[in-house]
């Protein structure tokens, strides 16, 4: 039975003046709870030693104050009554440059272990200019967002409350920025009341020429009122860009409920907050240079709480990190977790709303994923308790030809997609966990014998968790071209073999690779009579192929992509890559061995490293090693596989090597075992 219970009245907001721009790096999105929870960790200098006495500070979003908190002997912090959702953490010690990260509260949550290592200060320096190319002077750099594995924002504006000087421009539109990590990828927020807020990313610290060029952008001015119609002072207003990497406004409503910000072209999401009252949900606006005024009015109202809790339908236990998105008036309002204790706690207006359950990682969705309640202002609603059933986990027995178990056999998920591969047992069994079922489908896996060129595509619907039996059989090579629209090869687009299964079922890639300087690819670890799409993409051109089913017959097949530019292929090139910097893990062991290269984005390193950690070990009996490259510097724990410094050298993410470091094969992902068992045997 759902219950109500008086909720804690927010403190009445008071009137203020028009307040100037903040940003944000990332749309921080107004508290999703008011539970309180606690966040904790300890801070580190370069060398791994503790730092006693770093100030530490918390930004649980773009409109909420900072706080801060001192360490003790050990490096350790403590930070209690934390909102729950996204919240930036980040440190300063005397002679040290800032740094963070950003981490996920669940309500009634108590997150630890949060460490900040603190690098060697470094700055960068550069102009501020106007449209025109006149120097602007009084450009404030609020925030500064440290970019890499785990970016987080600086927020220069909110620190002068703490002593802290925000960057201004000066004579001439110079300025300069301090204290930022030396060597560092950094994005810039600049702000100035006749300009529209300017973002600069890609910045590397310790570069002396950066050019900021502001533009006056649009005007929008706007009134923030009640139901009733009357204005509502002191209000937080934010316009959030719907473009990556979304940035965000903030403004301020006055005591005549007005406010006013200057936009760059684009889409933007906006709301309000006052405390006791917000917008039921986020509104849509654009904005172009056709318009250099636009007018908009946002309507808040009373709030009330939603609260529940999500558990283990076998266990009872707290099922933690479960999302759900409350919707109001038909569009998005916020976005909550569950804690630790699986509990939830949202705010939301007077009136309708609709809760919906989106996902919880290891378990199946409920029978019911939407409650519709009705809130009625500071009440507290009590949800009925969710209780969810885990995903089944799937037992798949392999065999060959004549019906033998095959143990080694290597399992790749291909739906939902998975990074890292699955080995069968000395049964020729092995166990697949995905953490959602598909709703699209069944699961869909491609399974590869050790040693000879068999493999065989499988399907998993929920009735197979019990078992399932795969059979290998031969596979196929597939080869075609790309050409360009007067039909010349063309050299570095993205070719994919797509399992097509039916109109209402979205295609799942099945391989990926890259066309030759000829415009030719190939394909080695095809399963035989599998129906495909062949799509081939370079830039923003995009083609296909007619659908073939593969055998040994299939010949060759060309996909025409109109328009397109030659791109870039290193197959039969040198790749030199043994003086990337090492960032985690065991020193590579290439040195005139072949090597599989896997590159990625910074945030992803320590997923990859697993994956190939795991592959490694399948390759290492092939005499084959490994290497993570990541685009940006990341600090792991512990990574089973080395993880360099690097960037990608070409169109492809994955780079398999002879033992002469020239590159034989490339694709995305894990490359298939059968190129790898084709350069080993003829190595």
């Amino acid at each position: 039975m759902i219950k109500s219970k008086p909720c804690a009245r927010p403190g009445a907001p008071v009137g203020v003046a028009l307040a100037a721009l903040v940003v944000c790096l990332v749309p921080c999105l107004a508290p999703a709870s008011a539970v309180a929870s606690t966040v904790s960790g300890h801070i580190v200098g370069p060398d791994g030693a503790a730092v006693e006495g770093a100030q530490v500070f918390i930004e649980s979003g773009m409109d909420a104050d900072l706080i801060r908190a001192v360490t003790g002997s050990q490096g350790q912090f403590a930070f209690q009554g934390v909102a729950a959702g996204r919240a930036g953490v980040f440190a300063i010690a005397d002679g040290q440059a800032f740094g963070g990260r950003t981490v996920t509260v669940g309500t009634d949550d108590a997150v630890t272990g949060v460490g900040i290592r603190l690098e060697p200060a470094g700055n960068i320096q550069g102009t501020v200019s106007n449209e025109d190319g006149e120097a602007v002077e009084g450009a404030r750099i609020t925030r500064v967002a440290l970019l890499g594995s785990d970016p987080v924002g600086i927020p220069l504006a909110k620190l002068q409350a703490f002593g802290f000087e925000e960057p201004r421009s000066g004579a001439g539109g110079a300025f300069s920025v301090g204290r930022l990590p030396q060597g560092r990828q950094i994005a810039l927020k600049i702000g100035h009341p006749q300009y529209a807020q300017k973002g600069v990313e890609g910045v590397t610290v310790g570069t002396e020429n950066v050019r900021v060029a502001l533009d006056p952008g649009t005007l929008v001015r706007g009134e923030v009122v009640s139901r009733d119609g009357y204005p509502v002072n002191n209000a937080s207003v934010v316009f959030t860009n719907a473009e990556p990497p979304h940035d965000s406004v903030l403004s301020q409503s006055n005591s005549q409920g007005e406010f006013a910000v200057r936009l760059g072209e684009g889409a933007y999401a906006f709301r309000a907050d006052a405390g006791r009252y917000s917008s039921p949900a986020w509104q849509q606006i654009g904005v172009s240079r056709e318009h250099p005024q636009i007018r908009v009015t946002i309507t808040v109202a009373a709030k009330g709480r939603i609260t529940g809790e999500i558990l283990d339908a076998s266990t009872q236990e707290p099922v933690a990190g479960a999302r759900l998105r409350l919707d109001a008036q038909g569009s998005r309002a916020a976005v909550v977790r569950t804690g630790a204790s699986g509990r939830f706690s949202v705010d939301a207006t007077v009136g309708e709303n609709i809760l919906r359950f989106e996902s919880a990682a290891g378990y199946q969705p409920p029978s019911d994923r939407a409650f519709r309640v009705m809130v009625s202002e500071e009440e507290e609603v009590e949800l009925p308790t969710m209780w969810l059933a885990r995903v089944p986990a799937f037992r798949v027995e392999v065999v060959d030809a004549e019906m033998e178990p095959a143990p080694g056999v290597v399992i790749t998920v291909l739906r939902p997609a998975q990074f890292g591969w699955r080995v069968t047992d000395a049964d020729g069994a092995a166990t697949i966990q995905v953490a959602a079922l598909p709703e699209d489908g069944p699961i869909i896996g491609l399974a590869e014998h050790p040693d000879r060129p068999e493999g065989a595509l499988f399907a998993l619907e929920r009735q197979d968790a019990g078992g399932a039996r795969v059979q290998l059989l031969p596979l196929e090579t597939v080869t075609g071209r790309v050409v360009d629209g007067r039909g010349r090869g063309l050299q570095g687009a993205a070719v994919a073999g797509m399992l097509y299964e039916d109109a209402e079922t979205a295609s799942v890639p099945l391989w990926r690779t890259v066309s030759q300087s000829d415009g030719r690819f190939e394909w080695p670890a095809a399963p035989a009579r599998t129906p495909l799409q062949i799509v081939a993409a370079a830039g923003a051109h995009s083609g296909g192929a007619e659908d073939v089913y593969v055998t040994g017959e299939s010949g060759e097949m060309e996909v025409a992509l109109s328009g397109a530019g030659q791109g870039d292929s290193l197959l039969g090139k040198l790749l030199e890559w043994e003086g990337l910097p090492r960032l985690s893990g065991p020193p590579p062991e290439g040195d005139g061995r072949p090597m599989v290269l896997v590159y990625c984005a910074a945030a992803e390193a320590e997923m990859t490293a697993a994956g190939v950690a795991a592959a490694a070990e399948v390759w290492e009996r092939l005499g084959v090693g490994a290497a993570v490259v990541a685009d940006g510097p990341v600090e792991l724990s512990s990574a089973g596989a080395p993880v360099l410094q690097g960037a990608p050298p070409g169109a492809a993410r994955t780079y398999v090597l002879d033992s002469g470091g020239t590159v034989v094969f490339e694709t995305f992902g894990l490359p298939p075992l059968q190129a790898v068992r084709g350069l080993a045997a003829s190595e």
